[in-house]
Formats: C-alpha cells, structure tokens, sequence
C-alpha cells in the first residue's frame, strides 16, 4: 500500500514506518543530548536519504511534543504527544531515594520502552506489556501501550493511544508473592497521522 502525496509521488508507506522506527531509536529514546535546545525545547533530528524526521519535546514531569516526518522537504506525518508523571511510589518517598532520582529511574525506563517500538505501529512503545525489573526486593516498572483507531493496513494513516509507566511495589522487600501496590508513575496521550496537503 502506497501513500499518494501530489507534491512527491508515490511513498511506501513500509518505508516510512521503517524510517520512523529506526529515527525514534536514534533521538530521545536513546538517551542522547538533543541535537539543539532552544527555548528549553529539546530538538532531536534524524536523517536517512530522502527522509527526515524532528522531534520537538519541552517539559519534564509534564510534557508535550510534536514529531514530523518529511520526505523530499515535504512534511508526510506528524505525531503530537502530552504526558505528566502522575504519582510516585510512597515507598520511594519513605526510602533515601529522592523524588528525582525515582524520575531518573522512570525516565530511563520509559526509554528503554520507546527503543522498543514495533515496526508496523511505531508510534510510542510495544503494544503488549513490556517488564522490566527495577529492585528484585523493591518492585518493578511496567510499561502498557493501547493503540486505538489503527487497522494494521492502515496504521500509519490515522491512529491514537495512551501510554502508561506503572511502578509495582512489594508490601514486603523479601517474597515477590505477597500483596504488592501499583502506581501509575507516567501517563501519555498521543495522536498523528498522513499530511497530505
């Protein structure tokens, strides 16, 4: 299946889900430094021939962006996406851990989601649940990624979804058995789809 764009043909729209996943692997979710920051808004760039794509981000515990993708100086797809970290784990407010450094470690893991992305919705991070053991005596990050509005044909045209970063607590620091407390650590909305003019 093929995009018809008047200003540049006939694009792949393989491709272009290819190009996306590769350049979301190579901006944020990496965990390099942005390429620019200006006005406190990181700006991350990824090249690949005819295809470019930005991703401009601003914020921290709340956040918001936009990523283009363009194709022979033509933009062809656009993504916005809002997020806030939501709560914090009350065990690592009890703890000697600080509230930043939980938001490192979130952070990072929220990352390690995002390198994650699959080809055919490469939109935010895998759509069945990803795990990823923070403390084995302490708990654990989940990730959750619901896509709505896509057909897997069809994906790339028109979607919308919700991420979650969940954190799993252990009532007791010695058996993961026990009763264990969720929190929801990141919220995001995102939405996008084809720009054809």
């Amino acid at each position: 299946m093929g995009i018809i764009h008047p200003k540049v043909g006939e694009i792949d729209d393989h491709k272009i889900m290819t190009f996306i996943q590769t350049a979301k692997r190579n901006g944020w979710a990496s965990g390099r430094e942005p390429d620019t920051r200006v006005e406190d808004v990181d700006k991350f760039f990824y090249m690949d021939e005819d295809f470019k794509y930005s991703d401009n981000f601003r914020g921290g515990k709340r956040f918001m962006g936009t990523e283009l993708v363009s194709f022979k100086g033509e933009i062809i797809w656009g993504m916005n996406y809002y997020g806030k970290m939501i709560e914090i784990p009350e065990e690592a407010r009890k703890s000697n851990e600080t509230v930043n450094s939980f938001s490192r470690r979130s952070t990072r893991f929220l990352q390690s989601a995002l390198m994650n992305c699959p080809e055919l919705l490469a939109f935010r991070g895998p759509i069945e649940t990803h795990f990823a053991l923070d403390r084995p005596d302490y708990g654990r990050f989940e990730y959750w990624n619901a896509v709505t509005g896509v057909t897997k044909d069809a994906a790339i045209w028109d979607f919308s979804g919700v991420e979650d970063v969940r954190f799993i607590t252990n009532q007791s620091k010695m058996k993961w058995d026990l009763p264990k407390t969720q929190y929801h650590v990141f919220r995001t909305v995102y939405h996008g789809g084809i720009i054809i003019p």
